[in-house]
């Protein structure tokens, strides 16, 4: 799916209907931005003249793997961060927006990386890769502490070894060299009993009346592939669907597990599998025709139905932890604020 279906995305629907009711501080931290400790992750993506619209919606995807697989490593190295995805195509107009979700944040440190693809692979060459900056703000002053630049060749011996698990291996690696993001790490690891009382929290207001679905899905570029493998998924013997999408899928993270998206409620899901999932009323199985959303055309199956429950302790408390770290230092309504410019 194009939502990462985790704890947070799972109770996005519950965070955003609380911080609705602090617009009022949002909007206050807007005018007088704060400086603080933290590490606000932005993804960007740049296409040097591609406009196919399915090429641009397979970068998006590719963006926020890396992103997610980003995030993941700096949130487990203890260091105040989240991430922005700020989906504009181009950096000119991409950077005004991460200075402003960074000015309505507060966040004193911004790692920027940037998804960059060239055109002339159409022309049996190219490149693509990654920018990385790393910018911190002392008072009105920001100054760029660290860059680089990862490049891969489009040919087929690069991409047959290629993984984005592998490249952000290399991009996690050499910022913890450079040693630039040390000030705002966690100083004192949280109490494990914090943790474990944000866990009793979180299950005794956890909606228990809402569905959750057991998705799985495959991920392609255009209409087309979609009906031919919903097709050869129709045929007397067909093939196993995980088999398909870890051939055919374009999203990465699900792909390796054989399309498994997970335990979903709708509101994690884009309007669009949303509405066709509801639309089922309750009946399993594959839907019949290819999903569009922003990403590409999806093929979906509903594997079951299920009222919802929390996830088991050891499968949330580093979520959990995440979340308390961040949400110590920047007030959940100015985090809501700020992710209206992404």
């Amino acid at each position: 799916m194009s939502r990462d279906p985790s704890l947070l995305s799972k109770l996005r629907y519950v965070a955003l209907s609380m911080l609705a009711s602090s617009a009022g501080l949002a909007a206050h931290a807007a005018e007088q931005p704060i400086a603080r400790r933290c590490v606000l992750l932005a993804s960007t993506y740049e296409t040097q003249g591609v406009t196919h619209g399915d090429m641009v919606g397979a970068l998006r995807i590719n963006t926020r793997n890396t992103q997610s697989r980003l995030l993941q490593r700096l949130q487990d190295d203890r260091l105040v961060a989240n991430a922005a995805l700020i989906d504009v195509d181009g950096p000119g107009v991409s950077s005004e927006r991460v200075k402003r979700v960074q000015e309505i944040s507060g966040c004193d440190t911004v790692v920027e990386i940037r998804n960059v693809l060239s055109t002339f692979f159409l022309l049996g060459g190219g490149v693509f890769g990654f920018d990385v900056a790393v910018n911190r703000r002392v008072g009105e002053a920001e100054t760029t502490i660290y860059s680089r630049q990862y490049r891969y060749g489009l040919d087929r011996k690069t991409l047959s070894s290629f993984t984005y698990d592998g490249a952000v291996d290399a991009i996690w690696n050499d910022l913890r060299a450079a040693d630039v993001l040390g000030q705002d790490r966690e100083v004192r690891a949280l109490d494990a009993s914090s943790v474990r009382a944000e866990y009793d929290h979180l299950v005794a207001t956890w909606p228990r009346d809402l569905p959750e679905y057991h998705l799985r899905h495959i991920l392609v570029e255009t209409e087309a592939p979609g009906f031919t493998l919903i097709g050869r998924l129709h045929e007397k013997g067909p093939p196993d669907f995980a088999v398909l999408a870890a051939t055919s899928s374009q999203d990465t993270p699900s792909s390796t597990r054989g399309g498994d998206a997970g335990w979903l409620q709708l509101s994690a899901l884009p309007k669009e599998i949303a509405d066709a999932v509801r639309e089922r009323d309750g009946q399993l199985g594959l839907i019949e025709h290819p999903i569009h959303s922003d990403d590409g055309w999806h093929v979906v199956e509903i594997l079951g139905v299920r009222q919802s429950h929390p996830p088991a302790f050891l499968d949330a408390a580093a979520s959990l932890a995440a979340s308390m770290r961040w949400n110590a230092v920047v007030p959940a309504a100015v985090w809501a604020q700020a992710q209206i410019q992404q």
